[in-house]
């Protein structure tokens, strides 16, 4: 519906529309006591409902608005968009953890959006646009013209909040260089085949020279780790594995109280691998002089993580994310619910829909999938 009228029409259009929002919208309530003031909070107490529709009713039509008075989006009215996105939260509670400032987003090629725009199987429409825009964790501005999907990181999630709030948000991963945001891009290389020891001696200390540049502290107020994929290809001992992971939570923890962390795990379906895509054909079979090569073919060809490629794998996947549990049980003992792991990506099923051409990275649309999953983990999903 388009609202173009006058402003005491409008406000009795937003009282109607309000009514049926609060009748049919679920009610939602955040767990914990909530933040006052997220967006669409227009009176401060926590909850977005009725009263703060009523508010901008009152303002509807005005410029020069503030956002206590309406304008959730900045442009400086009190318009169609604005009703928009307090209807998209009407309802809910503010979340009952500040929202961070600043974001990271450590990990290896899943996390760098690696292969992300070669599909396996053919899309229509151009394969355009650099493959880090295309990623769950920092991608920014990232609209696929094959899939006419839009994944939206939780970077840019957190940028829209951050907007609204009229608060500066920093971050710092893969990015493709127009990224909009006060933001920063690591070398791509250094999240290429990396394990949980290379996050640990290598992105780390990166990271924290770049929050004491830009925050002014040691690490940011919200950092994600996706890690494993290569430590099950290179053979790395679960107790290894974990230890690393804990070492990487103990450096951010200890450093910055305030941090919250989400573990990303694998896909526990991806032991599936050789059965969800082996017989599929591969478009880089050309590239080895093996035209309509399948999946498993070029696997073996390529020499391609055979622990999780294989028939039958036995990589200890689920021995893995057993270990992120212990580590963020551990920590969260003293600290409440400062560590998450995203069980909405390790329940994720994986098609060769899902596939790079490589037969192994996520592509575009996994990485969509991923960025809801993990955004739907996360603490300010509201």
């Amino acid at each position: 519906m388009r609202i173009s009228l006058s402003k005491t029409v409008s406000a009795v259009v937003i009282f109607f529309l309000g009514t049926a929002i609060f009748l049919l919208s679920p009610k939602i309530r955040a767990e914990g006591a909530p933040i006052p003031g997220c967006p669409g909070d227009l009176n401060g107490d926590g909850v977005i409902d009725f009263s703060d529709l009523l508010k901008m009713a009152q303002n509807y039509g005005q410029s020069s608005a503030s956002l206590g008075s309406g304008d959730l989006n900045g442009d400086g009215s009190i318009n169609e968009a604005d009703l928009k996105l307090l209807a998209s939260h009407y309802s809910h509670s503010c979340p009952s953890v500040a929202f961070p400032k600043s974001m990271a987003a450590l990990g290896d090629s899943i996390t760098a959006g690696f292969f992300s725009l070669f599909p396996l199987i053919p899309q229509p429409g151009p394969s355009v646009g650099p493959n880090e825009n295309f990623n769950w964790a920092t991608g920014f501005g990232n609209f696929s013209p094959i899939s006419n999907m839009i994944i939206r990181s939780n970077a840019e999630h957190l940028n829209e909040i951050s907007e609204g709030l009229r608060t500066p948000f920093k971050f710092y991963g893969i990015i493709e260089s127009n990224a909009e945001g006060t933001a920063e891009s690591a070398p791509v290389d250094i999240y290429l085949g990396a394990k949980a020891l290379d996050v640990l001696r290598n992105q780390l200390p990166r990271l924290h020279t770049w929050s004491l540049k830009n925050l002014n502290k040691d690490y940011p107020d919200y950092v994600t780790l996706f890690i494993g994929a290569n430590d099950l290809c290179d053979g790395t001992t679960k107790e290894d594995f974990g230890e690393n992971v804990s070492s990487i939570v103990l450096t951010l923890t200890t450093a910055n109280p305030d941090i919250h962390i989400l573990l990303v795990p694998l896909p526990e379906s991806i032991l599936n691998l050789n059965q969800i895509a082996g017989s599929t054909v591969t478009p880089l079979g050309r590239l080895l002089g093996l035209p309509g090569a399948t999946c498993d073919q070029f696997w073996s060809a390529r020499n391609i993580c055979p622990n999780l490629t294989s028939p039958n794998s036995t990589a200890p996947l689920f021995a893995y994310n057993q270990m992120l549990e212990l580590v963020r049980d551990y920590y969260n003992e003293n600290h409440p619910d400062r560590v998450r792991l995203s069980d909405s990506v390790r329940s994720l099923t994986l098609s060769p829909e899902d596939l790079a051409a490589d037969c192994f990275h996520p592509n575009f649309k996994a990485q969509e999938r991923i960025a809801d999953a993990t955004w739907a983990d996360a603490w300010w999903n509201y």
